[in-house]
């Protein structure tokens, strides 16, 4: 019944090396996860370890479930809950905490935390991924932008709405819907915006302090993010 040490040898070799040759390898992007952290040991019998926390969006993500069904066969997804949680001698834990605190990944990732969509590897930076295809940018002054990406800004067609109830209820339109290129507008769109705002003061006291302006809409051509062509306003 007992297990020689030859047994356990890989097939590919005796060397360090060579036990990672004889490994399945599941590849999970560090764009997925919404915080990574170390924990110290608190008690002698603890292990180091880092805990890899999921963005919620990437929970049935191909490449999140083929690790963690890997690790556990039986696994089913937590929503709001996904982490993986590896132990590790303190040597490498200390490696592992250096580059999170200088890359700061111990911080919730905004750009990702507030983006849904599709995305690519950098071609040039590895490890590096950018927005592309169809995805929503929830921004942080309030602004959402819906439709397509390349390189990371907008381009192609969508629409950018003033916030998140413009968005739900689709009241009043968004502020720009129509075609992009480069992040800047350009091509056939419609933008809504308000020109002069300014305190109109009228007789009525209700009124009186209220910041109005004057709402206009143009449709028509643009050209690098100006009117540019054939349009009406």
């Amino acid at each position: 019944g007992k297990v020689s040490f030859i047994e356990l040898h890989p097939t590919s070799g005796g060397s360090f090396s060579d036990a990672s040759k004889s490994m399945i390898q599941r590849r999970v992007p560090l764009i997925m996860m919404k915080e990574v952290y170390c924990r110290a040991p608190i008690r002698k019998s603890e292990k180091h370890s880092v805990k890899f926390v999921l963005d919620g969006q990437y929970e049935e993500s191909e490449e999140w479930a083929e690790l963690r069904e890997a690790l556990d066969p039986d696994w089913r997804v937590d929503p709001g809950n996904e982490f993986l949680e590896v132990t590790m001698e303190e040597q490498h834990w200390e490696t592992w905490k250096r580059v999170i605190i200088d890359s700061q990944m111990n911080a919730a990732q905004l750009w990702i935390r507030f983006y849904h969509g599709e995305y690519e590897q950098h071609p040039k930076i590895s490890g590096t991924y950018m927005r592309s295809g169809y995805g929503v940018q929830r921004w942080a002054n309030g602004q959402i932008y819906d439709g397509d990406w390349k390189n990371h800004v907008y381009h192609g067609r969508g629409t950018l709405w003033l916030n998140k109830d413009h968005y739900e209820s689709r009241k009043g339109g968004p502020l720009y819907e129509g075609e992009w290129e480069r992040g800047f507008r350009h091509g056939q769109g419609i933008m809504r915006y308000e020109q002069d705002l300014h305190d109109r003061r009228g007789s009525n006291a209700l009124s009186r302090g209220n910041n109005t302006g004057i709402k206009k809409t143009y449709e028509g051509q643009f050209q690098n993010g100006l009117f540019h062509g054939q349009g009406v306003l």
